[in-house]
């Protein structure tokens, strides 16, 4: 089940979206066919469609369109709308760019069910705060946390699903990490010689450290920052305790002959690795 903190910052980046889509409603002055891109078009139709609310949205309408549009395309409908604002308006929305650019990755971990680090949670909870300066422009996320404050147990009786999907992500079975309460505290230094030696030419890459240290957790968070880049070539990345890993590779290499015969690479245990006898295989 996700954490409290996780669902308090989904439900705040949905009130923070719902929002948006309000201020584009009643501040941009623009006819229909002004307001969204062909492309920002077809990716609202198609994200919709593969969450089955066609019947929720008129698909013929831009502004109910808006509703299958990420938080940066709807931040960027604002900004470059800009000049059809008010001047108090535009400067507003200006001042919160470097909010926002930040913002956009940490509602697509929220929403993707990704790993969220310690900082990563500060800055949601703080953005929620600083936007409440001006409640006018966020009334969804001003009635969202009055509700959080008011009836804190409140968010458990309607658990958000992970509505938000990516098409082009690449194969995983990646878990859900057991600190999504707390929150992961980076190593960066440490985040990064695991990437760079996982990206290089080693066969089998092993983390070292005494019980309890965080190796599990560090290679995990590094499987899930690759996940999220475009840096790696990488067909699958698939997770396993070596406790099953018999098990599991018989269970998973048929699938893996029959679907990834002529795979570039793949990212697997070093116990897993082993037993399927994938040539492509990068081992942990």
């Amino acid at each position: 089940m996700a954490s409290y903190q996780r669902i308090a910052l989904f439900v705040i980046f949905d009130s923070i979206e719902r929002d948006l889509i309000r201020n584009i409603r009643q501040l941009i002055p623009t006819s229909d066919n002004q307001l969204l891109t062909g492309d920002e078009i077809r990716r609202a139709r198609d994200r919709i469609k593969r969450r089955g609310r066609e019947n929720l949205y008129d698909m013929h309408d831009v502004f109910d369109l808006l509703h299958g549009l990420d938080l940066n395309d709807k931040y960027g409908i604002i900004m470059r709308s800009k000049a059809c604002l008010s001047s108090g308006d535009a400067g507003y929305f200006v001042k919160l760019k470097n909010h926002f650019d930040r913002a956009v990755a940490v509602r697509a971990d929220v929403m993707h069910g990704r790993p969220l680090t310690v900082d990563d949670y500060t800055f949601g909870f703080a953005l929620a705060n600083e936007l409440l300066k001006a409640p006018a422009y966020w009334p969804e996320l001003t009635a969202s946390l009055k509700k959080i404050n008011d009836e804190p147990q409140g968010l458990f009786h309607s658990i958000p699903t992970i509505i938000d999907d990516d098409p082009t992500e690449v194969l995983n079975n990646l878990p859900r990490v057991d600190y999504d309460d707390t929150g992961f505290v980076p190593r960066f230094k440490l985040e990064a010689d695991l990437k760079k030696k996982i990206l290089g030419r080693h066969p089998v890459v092993t983390v070292l450290g005494e019980g309890g240290n965080g190796k599990s957790a560090l290679t995990l968070q590094t499987a899930y920052r690759l996940l999220n880049s475009n840096d790696h070539n990488f067909d699958a990345i698939i997770w396993v305790s070596a406790k099953a890993v018999y098990c599991l590779s018989i269970i998973l290499k048929p699938c893996l002959v029959r679907g990834y015969a002529n795979s570039r690479r793949m990212l697997l245990p070093s116990e897993y690795g082993r037993h399927i006898g994938h040539r492509g295989a990068a081992r942990l």
